[in-house]
């Protein structure tokens, strides 16, 4: 049987810092791939901050979002955990 590890985060975020909530995001990745964790998990709206509210009617607001996760995806690619399972 194969085991996983999951690892929780839950971010304080603040809504539309972006960068903010994506340099946070990414840190807590890291620390998630140093504990050997398998899968991670955060709140929905991590990136945009949460509640979003009338703000994702906004394309600006959507658009930086989408930004921000791709910047996520770049910065977390390389995030191994140290052991395998």
């Amino acid at each position: 049987m194969r085991l996983i590890k999951i690892g929780l985060a839950n971010l304080n975020t603040t809504v539309g810092a972006f960068k903010m909530n994506t340099d946070m995001l990414i840190e807590s990745a890291r620390r998630m791939a140093d504990e050997d964790c398998t899968v991670g998990c955060f709140q929905e709206q991590v990136i945009g901050g949460y509640p979003a509210e009338d703000l994702v009617q906004w394309k600006s607001f959507v658009d930086q979002q989408w930004a921000a996760l791709q910047r996520f995806a770049r910065a977390s690619t390389g995030f191994k955990a140290k052991t395998m399972f």
